[in-house]
């Protein structure tokens, strides 16, 4: 019989907090990532058009094609959900209106219910139960501003909208409108991790990268890195692959099979 366990450690993560990993043994890994296509199909289902808002753990997206939505809008207010994949459960992915047959329900989830970091199959769940949240998201913005005068970006965890209006009453309406309805989906914003920037204050800061009035560019952060980096190679041959992908990085690029 395959072993479908899996064992649990902690890291310790810059800021000093632990997270907790969940490690599958090969068979449960195999069994987990068998499921992603399957996953992925639920999730373009259950999302629709709603699909376009997300860019983590989705074929062919990433952080730039994220950023890319926010070019040419004035504000833009960043949000953080709390413990995102352990606050995940089988309940919310019902809600989004998908029903997992009981081999899933089993192997798919944490023994606790919930959805493990670790786990191929987390990431695609996880987009599935944000679904009902971004759903609701969408209404309140398209109510608020018109239809296609905002962007809404959800990647993993970050939840990044931008509009046209700098009035403070506005972005405000907007911020305790979304802490709401986050509670009302079973999840919850970390009010500390809330940011608002504005474009007549220059580039905001958007999943890691600058958005202008017009790209999308590397921080002044990761060029530092790079620099740094590439005189370090001159010496420690093994940093080259580390080199690479910080260019990579730097130039910002979507993926190549991506259609905007």
């Amino acid at each position: 019989m395959a072993d479908m366990s899996y064992h649990e450690f902690s890291i310790t993560k810059k800021n000093g907090k632990v997270r907790n990993i969940v490690n599958p043994s090969s068979a449960l890994k195999k069994y987990q990532r068998s499921r992603q296509f399957e996953l992925h199909a639920h999730f373009l289902e259950a999302a629709g058009a709603l699909a376009s808002c997300f860019h983590g753990f989705i074929p062919h997206r990433n952080a730039v094609t994220g950023a890319r939505g926010h070019i040419g809008f004035e504000t833009t207010i960043m949000f953080d959900l709390v413990n995102f994949f352990d606050n995940i459960f089988y309940e919310h992915i019902t809600d989004a209106g998908v029903l997992l047959n009981a081999k899933d329900q089993k192997h798919l989830f944490h023994k606790s219910g919930y959805t493990a970091q670790g786990f191929p199959s987390s990431p695609m769940l996880a987009n599935i139960a944000a679904i009902p949240l971004v759903r609701a998201m969408d209404h309140k913005l398209k109510e608020q501003f018109g239809k296609d005068n905002y962007a809404l970006v959800i990647y993993a965890d970050d939840i990044s909208i931008s509009f046209n209006n700098t009035d403070k009453q506005q972005w405000q309406a907007v911020r305790e409108t979304i802490t709401a309805l986050a509670l009302s989906n079973r999840f919850e914003i970390n009010p500390k991790k809330t940011r608002v920037r504005f474009a007549k204050y220059g580039a905001r800061k958007i999943l890691g990268l600058n958005v202008t009035d017009k790209e999308v560019v590397a921080t002044r952060k990761t060029n530092r890195k790079t620099r740094a980096v590439a005189q370090q190679v001159t010496t420690d041959g093994t940093k080259g692959q580390v080199l690479g992908g910080l260019r990579t990085w730097q130039k910002s690029l979507p993926p190549k099979q991506y259609n905007d």
